[in-house]
């Protein structure tokens, strides 16, 4: 399965709740009509008195196909058009970054109704290379996640030669953490599990973005 991570901000006079509200029903109708799509999912940032991390996109939708090809066929087709026509009218057109990645569900013990997800986009460190990261996020790193019992458990990983002429890839991989609440997810980032996962990572990643989100499923299983 290949997904396809947008992280887009709203245009410039735009406010976050028009952002929201458009993306959420208009676009997503747009979005929904994309021929081979097989799961469509909007994740939106959500806070919680102010606490952290704190949101460096507007929304970050996911695009799933069963393969490249039938991601490049559904981007060529009229339904796509419409789509990045409506996108113009409330996303910024130059602000946004990319990710084309292959998905690994390493646990699914179902979310459910009002969980809530971490975000983890990693940069690989150039000095170690991109396989040195891969290897600590897929071995170690996981393993810990593992051990805390998170309701689903999802890593991302980029394939560069997937962007083509699209933008670059904004990362190298992202890792996704369910909880089934927001202060579930605020106790993890403050255990001493999240911090040993953290050292397995330390020194191949040099550079993370982090987002809690409320994820919204417009076409798919959740």
């Amino acid at each position: 399965m290949i997904t396809r991570l947008w992280m887009g901000l709203r245009r410039p006079g735009t406010s976050a709740a028009e952002f929201r509200a458009h993306w959420r029903t208009v676009h997503a109708g747009l979005g929904a009509q994309l021929p081979g799509l097989r799961r469509y999912v909007q994740n939106h940032p959500v806070q919680a008195d102010g606490l952290p991390p704190w949101p460096w996109f507007d929304g970050c939708s996911e695009l799933d196909f069963d393969d490249l090809a039938a991601m490049r066929s559904s981007f060529a087709s009229k339904a796509m058009r419409e789509a990045d026509a409506d996108e113009a009218r409330f996303a910024d057109p130059v602000r946004f970054a990319l990710a084309i990645t292959e998905r690994r569900v390493l646990i699914d013990q179902g979310p459910g109704a009002g969980a809530v997800r971490l975000l983890t986009f990693l940069r690989a460190n150039p000095a170690r290379g991109r396989q040195a990261l891969l290897r600590a996020f897929q071995g170690p790193y996981a393993e810990v996640v593992a051990a805390a019992g998170p309701l689903r458990h999802e890593q991302l990983v980029v394939l560069p030669e997937a962007h083509g002429v699209e933008a670059a890839p904004a990362c190298d991989a992202v890792d996704t953490i369910w909880f089934p609440s927001l202060d579930g997810a605020h106790a993890w980032l403050a255990s001493p599990a999240c911090a040993e996962a953290a050292l397995h990572l330390a020194g191949w990643a040099f550079g993370t973005e982090r987002a809690l989100v409320d994820p919204v499923t417009v076409v798919g299983a959740g």
